[in-house]
């Protein structure tokens, strides 16, 4: 009985693809691709919870000219909440930038820091080209004190003319896909059309040099922003928040993870002594409830591949239970003296349930296996690809480069890590099916008429 089982396994002859093969060759790009694409949503997750919306932001509501006080305060206020990590003061501002003439409108985001060194230490922005914007708060100080004068020597002698420069020049540092656009690299200077309050709301023109081009790795989250230092002052047509970090951002209310009751209860009194220190212009948001619209796509993007998983895995599974039928009714005459010497339906029903389930057991370890350390080497697979296009297009007179996977869409690297939840999916998925629909095979068999069989005159 083992024997027969093994020939169904290889396939009966040395010609024949191994049935198992047939079920790893249809799972092994399931596995890759839901490894590879489950790796990519987690990585812009964190880049955008980590260097764009903060765990937990504050929002303030009222348009505050110089709210430098009232930041400060809800900081110093939230740095004393167990449970919090860290808080973050930010300015955001809509801006016009220009260099030479290109002019492309940015979002200028002004940030503490220890924030700079924050994002540094995780990766979460990695220079390119260049160094961080230099921190003296005495720089800051000698900004805001030329601003004011600035304005006032505007008010009083340049009545007729709404813009100005600042006399100390700010550093900041840009996003790749921005300097490209402009044309700017460490080293540069460019000036910025900002919104200043003097009598009604009139545009102020600063200098500011480029120390240094960075990305985060996504371009879609960094292409129009700009970073500079936190230095409190006050911009009409400014965002301001106050940013907060816990330990696990993921236990925060959301539909992309699930956190265990006790994290769940634990960040819920975090949230309430956060809401009971803020000031009552001003309001909460979690990473999630910022970007509701993208990491909802993000949810119904997992739950699609997922149904797609098991369409592929039952179509897998129905050619490998149809092909087990065929191999079976080729070795008709072994099973007919096996049912002479006594195998009964049921037994043999058995036996192939048994099959089944090492079939299913088998092929989905192999795959996952395969799937695994294709995934790993999923950037490397990418360049590969990328090359061999890029020179068949060179051959052909094409000298524009391309790229399988943009870097606009998807990220430059993606991150490789197991995520057991989707190959336990997968490999109970097919380990189920097998194990089912290995009956089939059997009620066909069942009709054989086993003297009819051994003596030769049909089946």
């Amino acid at each position: 009985m083992y024997s027969l089982f093994l020939k169904i396994w290889l396939g009966g002859s040395a010609r024949r693809v191994p049935i198992s093969g047939l079920l790893i060759l249809a799972l092994v790009p399931l596995t890759f691709v839901l490894q590879v694409s489950e790796n990519m949503i987690e990585a812009i997750s964190l880049r955008i919870i980590e260097a764009e919306s903060y765990h937990v932001a504050v929002f303030y509501q009222e348009t505050d000219i110089r709210p430098a006080d009232t930041l400060d305060a809800v900081k110093s206020a939230m740095q004393e909440i167990e449970g919090v990590k860290a808080a973050y003061s930010e300015q955001r501002t809509g801006v016009i930038v220009a260099h030479g003439a290109v002019k492309k409108a940015a979002l200028l985001r002004k940030i503490e820091p220890a924030l700079f060194l924050e994002f540094d230490r995780n990766a979460r922005i990695i220079l390119l080209e260049g160094r961080l914007p230099r921190n003296t708060s005495e720089h800051s100080l000698q900004d805001n004190a030329s601003v004011q004068e600035s304005e006032k020597r505007q008010e009083i002698e340049q009545n007729a003319k709404h813009n100005t420069d600042h006399k100390a020049q700010r550093e900041i540092i840009i996003a790749r896909a921005l300097a490209e656009e402009l044309g700017v690299a460490r080293g540069d200077t460019v000036r910025m059309v900002e919104a200043v309050s003097q009598k009604g709301v009139l545009p102020r023109i600063s200098k500011a040099q480029v120390v240094g081009v960075f990305t985060t790795g996504y371009e879609t989250l960094d292409k129009n922003w700009i970073l500079g230092v936190y230095d409190g002052s006050g911009l009409v047509l400014s965002e301001y928040r106050t940013g907060l970090q816990v330990s696990d951002p993921f236990a925060l209310p959301n539909n992309l993870v699930r956190a265990s009751q006790s994290e769940n209860m634990n960040i819920q009194e975090i949230l309430q002594s956060v809401k009971a220190r803020i000031p009552p212009n001003a309001y909460l948001s979690t990473w999630f409830e910022q970007n509701y619209g993208q990491f909802s796509l993000f949810v119904e993007t997992k739950q699609f591949l997922f149904l797609i998983a098991f369409i592929a895995v039952f179509l897998a599974v129905v050619t490998l239970s149809s092909t087990m039928g065929i191999r079976l009714l080729d070795m008709h005459k072994s099973i007919a003296i096996l049912q002479s010497m006594g195998l009964s339906r049921a037994r043999f029903t058995f036996y192939l349930m048994i099959t089944g389930l090492l079939y299913g057991i088998m092929s989905s370890c192999i795959a996952s296996l395969i799937g695994i350390v294709l995934s790993w080497q999923v950037n490397t697979i990418i360049q590969t690809i990328d090359t061999v296009i890029n020179r068949a297009r060179l051959f052909f007179g094409y000298h524009s480069s391309v790229s399988i996977l943009s870097k606009q869409v998807y990220l430059d690297y993606i991150p490789f890590s197991i995520n057991v939840s989707s190959l336990l999916f997968v490999m109970i998925c097919t380990i189920l099916l097998c194990t089912v629909l290995a009956l089939f095979p059997s009620r066909r068999l069942a009709k054989i008429q086993t003297i009819i069989v051994l003596r030769g005159t049909g089946r």
